[in-house]
């Protein structure tokens, strides 16, 4: 059966294509599309049912927000982002999640990561103060997070096991929070990711958490801490989607020299959009079939280890960079055509571009998917 969430996403797509350019020009939503996404319920796809939330499971999600980026990869990436709130409450006790988020819609922003911020012991709470960078949907959030090194009241490093700096990840009182006006980038400029900061504010001990251990609640989608990462893919796979349909409409109606030949007609184009529909179509299968991998497993009670749930990774950081390129050859298809700075498909470009250099996604996971499926030591890794 259909989620209802996809008819009301789809339902906004002209809504986005049209303040697209605008998103791109304010570095930031508008704040009427902002709450058109919130009345569609686009945060709550992770909010427990418990709780009023939709609860969807990863496959859904994964097409709500492919949905989004299709039209605009900024509103795609805020609406994925803003969601992390039902994944945040997750990672605490029922009652505080209930307290941090009481109502439906609230949106998150925030650096799960430590950046340069602190949390020092002070009695039975906290003591954090910092800043942090990439919070995106920062114009428009409800509830900040930010990672934080922990310290003992005397101001010295608490160390793990390992003798590495410990951190957790912090909720900040939002009137704590101040968002600097820094997001000024190539691609994805709609995403308001400004760097945050808070001067020193007390955080009770139960709003602090491990973004890499497990979550407190045991419904499925809750069994594997780092599902939240995974809608962060669909992000490249809709920005694909959408370069490939521009390419077509401006294929259709350009003559090329000297001929005076359409583009469309012309030796090779049909070639490239059919070559660029298979990677970005076996790319989008590999995840789907990955997510519904490691889904199952999460039904079933069954293995999450790392050492299973690789070829989601693996799949993930495949789809981003097949999508980027596939991205790129729709840009050299059109060639002039793309060059002006209001471009759609320049933007759409730059976007898959800033896209990819996301922890997640980026060139260096390579190295690490390659130790991990071949047995070779790791040390501290992220989400494999």
């Amino acid at each position: 059966m259909t989620s209802p969430i996809l008819s009301r996403v789809a339902a906004l797509r002209e809504q986005v294509l049209e303040a697209a350019p605008g998103i791109a020009r304010d570095r930031r939503l508008p704040a009427a599309l902002v709450e058109e996404m919130r009345a569609a319920a686009v945060f709550d796809t992770a909010r427990p049912a418990a709780w009023g939330g939709l609860e969807l499971d990863p496959l859904t999600q994964f097409e709500v927000f492919e949905s989004l980026a299709r039209a605009d990869g900024s509103v795609g990436w805020c609406g994925a982002i803003g969601a992390d709130s039902g994944y945040y409450s997750a990672f605490v006790d029922d009652a505080v999640g209930r307290d941090l988020f009481p109502e439906a819609g609230l949106i998150a922003a925030g650096s799960t990561g430590p950046g340069q911020a602190v949390a020092t012991r002070d009695g039975d709470a906290w003591r954090v103060e910092g800043r942090w960078s990439f919070g995106s949907g920062s114009s428009h959030a409800d509830r900040f997070v930010g990672g934080v090194f922990l310290q003992d009241a005397d101001g010295s490093a608490i160390v793990d096991d390992e003798g590495l700096p410990s951190w957790r990840t912090a909720f900040l009182p939002r009137g704590a929070v101040e968002v600097l006006d820094t997001w000024d980038t190539v691609g994805l400029r709609g995403t308001a990711s400004n760097d945050y900061r808070c001067e020193p504010v007390r955080v009770p001990d139960e709003h602090l958490f491990d973004a890499f251990g497990p979550m407190c609640r045991d419904e499925p989608l809750y069994r594997l801490p780092w599902w939240f990462i995974v809608k962060i893919t669909p992000m490249c796979t809709g920005i694909a989607r959408h370069s490939i349909d521009e390419a077509i409409t401006i294929a259709e109606g350009k003559a090329v020299l000297p001929e005076l030949t359409n583009l469309l007609e012309r030796p090779g184009t049909a070639t490239t959009i059919a070559r660029a529909e298979g990677r970005l179509g076996a790319a989008r299968a590999f995840v789907l079939d990955e997510i519904d991998t490691v889904w199952r497993a999460c039904l079933s009670g069954g293995d999450l280890s790392p050492e299973r749930t690789v070829g989601l990774r693996l799949a993930m950081v495949h789809a981003a960079h097949d999508s980027l390129s596939v991205t790129r050859e729709m840009l050299d298809l059109v060639t002039t055509s793309a060059i002006a700075a209001d471009s759609t498909l320049a933007r759409l470009h730059a976007d898959a571009t800033v896209a990819m250099t996301h922890l997640v996604h980026n060139h260096r996971s390579w190295e690490t998917l390659g130790r991990r499926l071949l047995g070779l030591p790791l040390g501290r890794t992220a989400y494999i």
